[in-house]
């Protein structure tokens, strides 16, 4: 496969033949029988499992490892030249949280919500069905589902799992751009994020958008459903949207609190932890891609800090 074809978008998939996709994933049908009768009975020898927190949270995660990390790495690579509706942002090439944010700035009011433990809940049978409906032969589709899911969902650390989320939710995404159009306003997907924006009366379309989730055969996170409005500050996966793309205030706040903790210490020990000093400085690039004057206070603040 030549590097233009490799780039070319695919409108589906249409794998047909399980042979075809053993060229596709550099493996052949017998390693890729002995992988996938290993996920059923030793899945762990295929995983790493490990755990993240999260906004105070634990998360299981399962690395892929070894030849199985190579194919799948193949596999995700194959996923993300599939065309994705423009509504969708997350973990997709050439889209991000910016791209993500941009369409609601300025609208007078947000109405964010998501997905309820999303990744654990993706089941084997609706992943299979999105193959089947992308045009893949039922044994790739039985394959593909194997290679992408573990335990009866999808697996955080997983190079597939984010593409595999965006897959399942194609339809999901493309409702919630037709009921936004419906009222000119505009939605968007991040994976399991969903921000719907426009006039005021946004809030009154909070039960249609229940509604369109679970018909998808996904849980609303009714804790996480809000809507805010201009007269508020507005946050869309960590970009404030009110005018102009900005770095929301809490984060602003949350990194200078962090750096006068830092000069209290240093002031105690005249010495700076250098991981606590890396993770300000990361901190501050990032509000610097969304608001210059803010990371240059921010870096002075830290450079009086270290001296």
């Amino acid at each position: 496969m030549g590097v233009t074809s490799y780039h070319r978008k695919l409108a589906t998939l249409a794998v047909r033949d399980v042979k075809h996709l053993c060229r596709l994933l550099g493996t052949t049908l017998s390693e890729l029988n002995s992988i996938c009768e290993g996920l059923d009975n030793t899945p762990d020898r295929y995983y790493r499992r490990g755990c993240v927190e999260k906004k105070g949270k634990r998360r299981p995660t399962a690395t892929p490892i070894g030849r199985f990390r190579f194919i799948v790495g193949r596999l995700a690579s194959l996923l993300q030249r599939l065309e994705h509706p423009k509504v969708m942002h997350g973990g997709l090439r050439g889209r991000s949280t910016r791209t993500y944010a941009q369409p609601h700035v300025g609208r007078p009011a947000i109405l964010k919500s998501d997905l309820e433990s999303f990744f654990p809940n993706v089941r084997p049978g609706k992943v299979y069905n999105a193959f089947i409906e992308l045009r893949c032969s039922p044994d790739v589709a039985r394959f593909l589902t194997r290679l992408t899911t573990l335990e009866g969902g999808l697996p955080q650390g997983s190079p597939t799992s984010t593409v595999v989320g965006n897959i399942v939710t194609h339809s999901l995404a493309r409702r919630l751009d037709r009921l936004a159009k419906s009222f000119n306003g505009t939605a968007g997907t991040y994976v399991d994020d969903i921000v719907v924006s426009g006039p005021a009366f946004v809030e009154n379309l909070a039960p249609t958008v229940k509604r369109i989730i679970e018909q998808e055969g996904f849980r609303q996170n009714t804790n996480k459903t809000k809507v805010f409005y201009g007269n508020e500050e507005q946050v869309v996966t960590g970009v404030r949207v009110n005018s102009c793309l900005d770095a929301p205030s809490a984060k602003v706040r949350e990194t200078r609190d962090l750096i006068d903790s830092l000069d209290a210490e240093m002031e105690k020990h005249r010495n700076g932890d250098s991981t606590q000093v890396l993770s300000i400085r990361g901190k501050i690039a990032y509000i610097g891609t969304l608001n210059r004057g803010a990371a240059e206070s921010l870096s002075k603040r830290l450079r009086r800090a270290l001296r």
